[in-house]
């Protein structure tokens, strides 16, 4: 089951930040005034087992994806 998105942030161009949210979180962008947010990686999916599994389960696909994510989110 994928339960990973990953979105990178560049607030203006002095700024990078990696969010990762887990299946049922949400996360909230902000930054300053007069100032952006540019959304340039993101991924819904997982590529490791390590992220958002608190029981450790092995058995969890870590190739599953969805290549749609980033212009949804550039959509936002």
């Amino acid at each position: 089951m994928c339960r990973l998105a990953a979105i990178q942030v560049s607030k203006g161009t002095q700024f990078s930040e990696q969010v990762i949210v887990c299946e049922g979180e949400h996360a909230n962008l902000s930054c300053p005034e007069g100032r952006y947010i540019a959304i340039r990686l993101a991924n819904y999916g997982r590529f490791t087992i390590s992220q958002c599994n608190p029981t450790f389960n092995t058995e969890l696909s870590t190739t599953c994806q969805n290549d749609k994510t980033l212009s949804i989110l550039q959509l936002r």
